[in-house]
């Protein structure tokens, strides 16, 4: 226990500690570039413009979140993680003092130091710094090269780099060095599970066993202490694919009755066998670590719960959690618990998987009724629709009459909140007086239905509404429109989309329509350049007359510099290439060769 807590301290990233911690310069070499300006910009090129540095920062505090999770998940895992990062934190070391070069290789494993020098031993005569040398490496690594890696020159970092590896180093070997020594050769939470095991098989021999764990080397060492007690395990991790009819001949219940044995007990597995397998005659899972994402958990849990078989009338779910120690670096179970209950409550469950504190019913559960229900509901529009089906077959000769209205035929009306109490005070809609201009209007295949009340304000109606403004009574009387239904008439044609509406234009708009002016008026003083103007023409056209460009290559296009217009010209066929500004001039007149057409239009007075 002291010593647990000794280790998460120098692993942990605060400057309040009062032990020695761990740096992590072997994953953030970029954080120690010295302060030139040439320096900076060389690998801001190479690692990209937006915070080059903040990837390196994330990897050394990834490195030490996983420290502690393989930790959590076994003292074996841990161990072996030391012993790598040790070895990869050596393999740096060496790089830096006799090649003065740091490797970066985000797609692949780092090169080792004591293979690469002794190849390149072989192909040189004299010593290693010689002129051959970085054509000799290059040609060495130039399939890793053509991935990624990326060389540090040791000169362009400040010492303090090599400080920390060597620090690290030295803080890693001291904790192995504890925790291999003979006073720390124990596991209790080993000892607490096969316990645990041995009991289940003895109290419900049929009930057969799996245990999970995020980590092959976990698996693998689990496998092995079960065996040194006589347990009958086999393991299964993404390298022992050939062992699945094995598996399913011991585990699956839906396997041919004949074909099915018994020569294992406990399954131990990694997140490589949870999806694709059917576990059901095991009724007990062991999570033995818990991943962040919780749906690695649900479909670890959906191999013993699978509804095609029954097998047993409980499932035992047991779930390792980081001690407390563990979970405040790792955040482990407050993470993967919060998305659970993020996951249930949106979707629902059978089964509780983290805790007995989770819900099972999802909001998505209860929509799905809701749903339902509104599906069996009559749809808005049955009733206009019953209505003409009965015009159509009891009074055509009503329908009869409306198709021969002429187009943009008008006519008053009282509004309708006057027809049903003879008050005037309540509105059509929120936002806008019952006065007004309604009208309905049709452009190729579009219709809309548009409201002006008498202040000139406007909006586009959704048909549900619209239909039930126009909807009026055999009995209605029609009244002759006023002075006041033109203008608003206009408006209304206007928002309803059936001409452009005068609107200031944007400052981005007005900015480029300047810029593009510009360089034609510099391009119109040059001989040729024919084609470049007739482009311009367009895209002018496009930006300011049809005002159909997306804002984004607005912005683009205000990027480009116009102090050569030629280069300029160039940089916006990149961004906007003719055929695309074709495109849109093509469909704006395709759109306006489409009859405009007034169909309804009243007003209520």
């Amino acid at each position: 226990s002291e010593l647990y807590i000794e280790t998460l301290k120098h692993l942990s990233s605060s400057d309040e500690c009062d032990v020695q911690v761990f740096i992590g310069a072997r994953y953030k070499p970029l954080l120690y570039l010295k302060d030139d300006k040439k320096i900076s910009e060389k690998y801001r090129k190479l690692f990209g413009d937006i915070n080059f540095q903040q990837g390196q920062r994330n990897m050394a505090s990834f490195m030490r979140q996983l420290l502690v999770r393989r930790f959590e998940s076994s003292v074996y895992s841990f161990k072996k993680t030391l012993r790598n990062i040790t070895d990869s934190m050596r393999n740096i070391e060496r790089w830096y003092k006799e090649y003065r070069k740091i490797p970066i290789f985000k797609k692949g494993q780092m090169p080792d130091f004591e293979t690469i020098n002794a190849d390149i031993y072989d192909e040189m005569d004299n010593s290693l710094y010689n002129e051959d040398f970085e054509k000799i490496l290059n040609g060495r690594l130039s399939k890793e090269i053509e991935k990624g890696l990326v060389f540090i020159n040791a000169d362009e970092l400040t010492e303090s780099f090599i400080t920390d590896i060597e620090s690290d180093i030295g803080l890693f070997t001291s904790i192995l060095e504890k925790w291999e020594s003979d006073e720390f050769n124990c596991d209790p939470k080993l000892a607490g599970i096969l316990e645990k095991v041995n009991q289940s098989i003895a109290r419900e021999p049929n009930r057969k066993i799996i245990i999970f764990s995020e980590f092959k080397d976990t698996v693998d060492y689990l496998e092995n202490e079960f065996k040194k007690k006589s347990v009958r395990v086999i393991r299964y991790t993404s390298d022992t694919t050939n062992r699945r009819k094995e598996i399913k001949e011991n585990f699956d219940a839906g396997y041919k009755l004949e074909q099915q044995k018994n020569d294992y007990d406990v399954l131990v597995a990694t997140d490589a066998i949870s999806e694709g397998f059917s576990l059901h005659r095991a009724g007990t899972i062991y999570n033995y670590d818990i991943p962040y994402n919780p749906t690695h958990v649900i479909q670890r849990v959906g191999r013993i719960n699978r509804i095609n078989k029954k097998i047993f009338e409980s499932l035992n779910i047991y779930n390792f959690f980081p001690s407390a120690t563990g979970e405040a670096l790792s955040h482990t179970k407050s993470i993967s618990t919060f998305k659970m209950l993020l996951i249930q409550t949106i979707f629902g469950s059978d089964t509780k998987v983290l805790t007995d504190e989770e819900i099972t019913d999802g909001y998505f559960t209860d929509e799905h009724l809701k749903a339902k229900e509104e599906l069996e509901t009559q749809s808005w529009d049955i009733e206009y629709r019953n209505e003409l089906y009965q015009l159509e077959h009891e009074n055509r000769d009503i329908v009869n009459a409306a198709r021969e209205l002429p187009q943009r035929c008008r006519t008053g009306r009282k509004t309708p909140r006057e027809k049903e109490d003879g008050k005037n005070d309540v509105t059509l809609f929120e936002g806008y007086g019952d006065r007004g201009v309604l009208l309905f209007s049709e452009k190729g295949n579009l219709y809309r239905f548009c409201f002006v009340d008498e202040t000139g304000k406007g909006t586009i109606l959704p048909p549900y509404v619209g239909l039930s403004l126009f909807k009026a009574d055999k009995e209605e009387k029609p009244y002759p429109v006023t002075e006041g239904f033109y203008p608003l008439y206009q408006t209304a044609k206007s928002k309803s989309g059936i001409y452009p509406e005068n609107t200031s234009r944007s400052k981005n708009i007005a900015a480029l329509d300047k810029n593009i002016h510009y360089i034609l008026k510099i391009l119109s003083e040059k001989p040729g350049n024919d084609e470049n103007k007739e482009y311009l023409g367009k895209l002018l056209r496009v930006v300011n007359e049809l005002e159909s460009l997306p804002l984004f290559y607005i912005k683009e296009l205000l990027k480009v510099e116009i102090k050569e217009p030629e280069k300029s010209v160039i940089e916006y066929n990149r961004i906007a290439n003719e055929e695309y500004v074709n495109s849109i001039i093509e469909k704006d007149n395709q759109i306006l060769n489409e009859a405009e057409i007034i169909l309804l239009a009243e007003q209520f007075i």
